[in-house]
């Protein structure tokens, strides 16, 4: 589960709607390519249902995250190389349990 604070969305804007599944991953990468910086939690706060929408439509999960990488590919180039390897590991795991 994530938990979001409202001025994220107010200083980055908010899901993109024309996106069924990957909104979430979307607005991630929106926030990482503007260098936002990001907490985590490492206790169990939700129970993950491992049978939603997400499982059920790989094609369209692949179809969606090609789409934004390709949106956000110039500046993600960019980090790798200034920031190192991390930014693309994130990304190529995502794509990896996508398929």
């Amino acid at each position: 589960a994530t938990l979001i604070r409202k001025n994220l969305f107010i200083e980055h804007g908010y899901y993109d709607e024309t996106l069924s599944i990957a909104m979430d991953y979307e607005f991630w990468l929106r926030c990482l390519t503007r260098h936002t910086v990001i907490d985590t939690v490492s206790i169990p706060i939700a129970l993950f249902d491992e049978d939603g929408i997400s499982s059920l439509r790989p094609k369209q999960i692949y179809r969606e995250n090609v789409r934004i990488i390709k949106k956000y590919l110039r500046t993600l180039v960019n980090l790798w190389l200034f920031m190192g390897f991390y930014p693309f590991r994130v990304l190529w795991d995502y794509m990896k349990k996508a398929r």
